[in-house]
């Protein structure tokens, strides 16, 4: 594993315009759980939760399940070592940017600048009529955040009690300008992928000559195409995954099966001898 540590910090050191492309394997070591496979969210709830007509029809339930399964999960969750070293990497230069599959805001509260949040973000509301984006804080009372806060510092004696409490008084947000109705602002099925998000996804793909793959099984398209069109345009593949996924027999050039923490650390401290 050290030969391939070797090569892959080998190819970010020459690379004059590396990218990052990230999955939910990356976050797993923040504590949110992936959506498919073992432990994943889709075995406790239905992923009719982000369907937009199932939102439509029932907005008050479909609410109470991502407010309990995925907002405070998400927004209680921090940043862990994999998304730090990708912030510093682009603070010294060797970055230009991170393309994220995840709504979990983690790399931009990580430091990263430059990040396409390809389905959404969790940390913002919008508007379904006047498409208006507002921060939670302008959405949801006091109470929400309290709990955000107790589920942050694993403060969890009868967690579940308070949640449904909040819950059972839970009263569907409405726009502070329209009174239209409010839903994250991630991309649901039945919605398309923002054109801004996207066009600047397979631009940023088409220019670099290294993209580094973590946390990401390549099921998931469009998104999925990004790698190969990396791939195409010549640039040089890292993959960090600790399962073999949809490109490490097409487009990879290094293999790294490993947790996404491990790998990074590893190319960083490579990186940095490199330099001495």
């Amino acid at each position: 594993m050290e030969e391939y540590i070797q090569k892959a910090a080998e190819i970010i050191r020459s690379a004059k315009y590396a990218i990052a492309f990230t999955g939910a394997g990356i976050s797993v070591e923040s504590g949110i759980p992936p959506f498919r496979g073992p432990g994943g969210l889709y075995e406790r709830v239905s992923p009719s939760i982000f369907d937009i007509n199932y939102f439509l029809d029932e907005p008050e339930a479909c609410w109470k399940m991502l407010l309990k399964h995925v907002l405070w999960p998400l927004l209680s969750a921090e940043p862990n070592p994999a998304h730090s070293v990708l912030a510093r990497l682009e603070k010294a230069g060797r970055l230009k940017a991170v393309i994220t599959q995840n709504i979990d805001a983690l790399h931009k509260k990580a430091g990263s600048r430059k990040v396409i949040e390809f389905h959404g973000t969790a940390d913002l509301m919008e508007c379904l009529k006047c498409h208006s984006l507002f921060e939670p804080e302008k959405i949801f009372p006091e109470s929400f955040f309290v709990l955000t806060e107790k589920i942050r510092q694993k403060k969890l004696a009868d967690l579940d009690g308070e949640m449904n409490a909040f819950l059972e008084n839970f009263q569907i947000p409405r726009c502070p300008k329209c009174r239209g109705l409010i839903k994250p602002a991630i991309v649901f099925f039945g919605e398309r992928i923002p054109e801004a998000a996207l066009s600047e996804s397979f631009k940023l793909a088409n220019q670099a000559d290294c993209l580094i793959i973590v946390g990401t099984s390549g099921v998931v398209y469009p998104a999925a195409m990004i790698p190969q069109i990396a791939r195409a345009n010549q640039a040089r593949i890292i993959e960090i995954n600790p399962e073999p996924s949809e490109y490490t027999d097409s487009v990879s050039t290094v293999y790294l099966r490993l947790p996404a923490s491990t790998a990074l650390l590893k190319i960083e401290e490579t990186l940095s001898k490199n330099l001495t």
